[in-house]
């Protein structure tokens, strides 16, 4: 009889359990792979932090900033394949935020495939001091580069740039921001890339002195081509590490 009770006891809380991580392949859930890469993505930020306070080298603020950036793009990735939906992983593209130019990241959720209507920030980062990531060579504003002739691609005389954010920027209004310009990475449900394949660079750089700025011209400048790091994104969405110019 107590058994009989006992195994009516269990099949009740059974179906009455709330809801768990087995269920969690939902738009709601965080998947064991998405929870590793935030860890990783936390872990990589302190790390940035933590070089900062102890004087680390530009060479550490790029390292910390590629895996910031790989972790990102992996939380992207696997975000729109789990959740059935395009993610897409927004940069700051609006000069006059100097703050924000080209250092924030965004990564929001289509509502559902196809609506074009796009949750709050499920992330954003900042990538450390010092750290830009590159435009695409048609946007690179005037004053960002001080000799465009010494930014080419290794061996060539082709610009070295972010020729992943080949898409058009998009105008948003972030939170509670104002509408700014973001360039757009953005995977399918499927884990590939909506606008082709191409790189993500990473330069070191800095703010320009008061006054230096020409009107219309970056506030911020980069300046060392052959430290650059980053990142080549295949057709199927996968980041493949670049540590160095002649890697681009």
């Amino acid at each position: 009889m107590w058994g009989s009770q006992l195994a009516r006891d269990n099949a009740r809380s059974h179906h009455s359990r709330p809801w768990s991580l087995a269920h969690g392949r939902g738009n709601r859930a965080f998947t064991l792979l998405e929870i590793i890469v935030v860890a990783g993505l936390v872990a990589a930020v302190s790390l940035a932090f933590v070089g900062r306070l102890g004087g680390g080298s530009r060479a550490v603020a790029l390292d910390s900033a590629q895996r910031i950036l790989v972790d990102v793009l992996t939380f992207a990735r696997t975000r729109a394949a789990a959740g059935g939906c395009r993610v897409r992983v927004l940069v700051n593209a609006e000069p006059g935020d100097i703050a924000q130019f080209r250092r924030t990241l965004v990564v929001q959720q289509e509502a559902s495939l196809e609506s074009n209507l796009w949750s709050d920030p499920l992330l954003e980062v900042t990538l450390p001091d010092g750290v830009y990531l590159l435009p695409y060579r048609s946007r690179i504003p005037p004053g960002f580069i001080a000799d465009p002739a010494a930014w080419t691609r290794f061996n060539s005389t082709e610009l070295l740039d972010s020729s992943a954010l080949s898409g058009a920027p998009q105008s948003l209004a972030i939170g509670a921001g104002a509408l700014e310009s973001w360039d757009v990475v953005q995977f399918t449900p499927a884990g590939t890339l909506s606008f082709g394949m191409g790189d993500l660079v990473l330069a070191s750089g800095n703010s320009r002195a008061p006054g230096v700025a020409l009107a219309g011209e970056s506030q911020v400048q980069v300046t060392n081509p052959a430290t650059v790091r980053g990142v080549s994104l295949s057709l199927y969405g996968l980041p493949v590490l670049i540590d160095d110019r002649e890697g681009f």
